[in-house]
């Protein structure tokens, strides 16, 4: 058990101590603010004037700014039953004084009390009233470290407090408690006011990348068209350069072709398109042997008939159609 006793108290004086260096270390505006929150210590007393024990706890318990409450035992005070015409009701407390002032020495001077409603009994209201000297508050305030929140009749009920300083003391905490969910309201809008404005830019930025990507597609479709232009180019300069070949060519062709036609052929059309030749003429001479003359040239590929030979009866000569493919030029096939 003494053990106990001597942890308990140890345990009490380091909760003192980290309160005494809390409130160090914190700045007196902040005490002043109601900040941080602070329960309300209660002080009863037994006797008065306070004794060293309670000086001594009245002083300490306003050290750290807490706000006291002082209680005082029923027993310190004097208790008489005051009865009172029951109209007086309304006006209780003008009533319940007026018959302390007649009914106690000097008029009640030095005196201060408390009352509070017992029941009726027909055309009178009984009241309990509690008296205290003044002198006696006055000593209980002087011992208090600081100005008491409160001063109660203690373990009763319905009796009105001898100092009821609660809304100044209370005050900083009522504005707290009211003003803190102003300032959640209004740091919950900042944050969200903030998200906002983060998500706006978010959405400018994916707006600007939408437009870059937009913007990129048009110019890859660009640079694709113009790549498929300059393809398309290419070949008609490979076709062109093709066809040039071919044509640088066709004199020399001709050249061949007429020295291997001799005097016992000759021709009535010659058509050339492309690689494609298309003769029709006649020959005293036999059609195969002209055929193999032609198919003889080095740039003749093939050569075929078209449709059948026709003898001329007067003459005695055979009508031909020949088609010719000359070779393509060398890399261009």
């Amino acid at each position: 058990m003494r053990v106990s006793v001597i942890g308990g108290r140890d345990i009490a004086q380091a909760g003192g101590r980290l309160r005494d260096r809390l409130g160090a270390a914190l700045p007196e505006w902040l005490w002043r603010a109601g900040l941080p929150p602070r329960r309300v210590r209660r002080v009863r007393l037994d006797s008065l004037p306070p004794d060293p024990t309670a000086t001594a706890l009245l002083a300490e318990a306003g050290r750290d700014r807490r706000p006291v409450d002082v209680a005082i035992a029923p027993a310190l005070f004097l208790r008489k039953t005051v009865a009172i015409p029951a109209a007086a009701r309304r006006d209780a407390e003008r009533a319940v004084a007026l018959q302390m002032r007649q009914g106690l020495p000097a008029e009640a001077r030095g005196l201060l009390w408390r009352a509070r409603p017992l029941g009726s009994r027909g055309a009178k209201a009984d009241y309990e009233v509690l008296v205290l000297k003044q002198d006696s508050l006055t000593a209980v305030l002087r011992a208090c470290g600081t100005e008491p929140r409160r001063v109660v009749i203690a373990d009763r009920e319905g009796f009105a407090p001898l100092i009821d300083n609660r809304r100044r003391a209370d005050r900083p905490q009522w504005a707290w408690n009211r003003a803190t969910p102003v300032l959640a309201g209004l740091a919950l809008l900042a944050a969200l006011g903030a998200q906002g404005w983060r998500l706006a830019e978010l959405g400018a930025t994916e707006r600007a990348l939408r437009a870059e990507i937009l913007a990129l597609g048009d110019r890859a479709a660009a640079a694709r068209a113009a790549a498929e232009a300059r393809d398309g180019e290419a070949a008609a300069r490979i076709r062109d350069t093709a066809r040039l070949a071919s044509e640088s060519g066709r004199l020399a062709q001709l050249a061949g072709l007429t020295a291997a036609l001799d005097d016992s052929v000759w021709l009535a059309s010659l058509a050339v398109d492309g690689r494609t030749w298309r003769l029709v003429g006649f020959a005293r001479s036999d059609i195969p042997t002209v055929i193999a003359g032609l198919q003889a040239l080095p740039w003749v590929e093939t050569v075929a008939p078209e449709g059948s030979i026709v003898l001329d009866p007067a003459t005695g000569e055979g009508r031909f159609q020949l088609t010719l493919e000359a070779a393509a030029p060398a890399g261009l096939e």
